[in-house]
């Protein structure tokens, strides 16, 4: 074999060294074309999950503001006042919207993958045990069509239990 080589010509070694090269270029273009597309997909990946926080961040953003206004207005007795005379029944209803907003707005961040799908069990129990509370499972009858129906069918296959009989708070 060495001897084989030794006998070549310049334009054999050419055409050897051209082959050779040939053969280094492909595979460092197949391997930079494979560290691209890993490159493309990572990135592409947190692409995706940058988009679903910053679409949960200005949910819970409109949450936070409602849930500023329902504080504002069951903290003034002139303000309640103004939304009736059974003001205990207002708070009731203020309260239940709050914590159905914040139970959805936990499902939306699970659904999303913002929050560890590891979670999901904690969550699952959390709410079934806020949907066993009477006044919210009330408040959710009301208000259920305005959210999604991902999350009204996730409280509606909850069989929420009392909490007073779950032992958990």
């Amino acid at each position: 074999m060495y001897g084989a080589l030794t006998s070549l010509n310049v334009s054999e070694w050419s055409a050897v060294l051209t082959a050779t090269a040939t053969v280094v270029y492909t595979a460092g273009t197949f391997l930079l074309w494979v560290s691209t597309r890993r490159t493309a997909m990572l990135v592409s990946a947190q692409l995706s999950k940058q988009i679903a926080i910053g679409q949960s961040n200005a949910y819970h953003a409109i949450i936070d503001a409602h849930k500023d206004v329902w504080f504002r207005i069951i903290s003034d007795a002139d303000l309640m006042k103004a939304f009736g005379a059974d003001t205990d029944a207002m708070r009731r209803n203020i309260l239940g919207t709050i914590l159905i907003n914040h139970c959805a707005r936990i499902f939306i961040d699970l659904e999303r993958g913002v929050i560890d799908k590891a979670e999901l069990e904690s969550f699952i129990r959390d709410a079934r045990d806020l949907f066993g509370i009477p006044f919210v499972m009330e408040r959710w009858q009301e208000v259920r069509g305005f959210h999604q129906k991902a999350f009204a069918d996730f409280v509606d296959a909850l069989k929420p239990k009392p909490a007073a009989l779950t032992g958990r708070r």
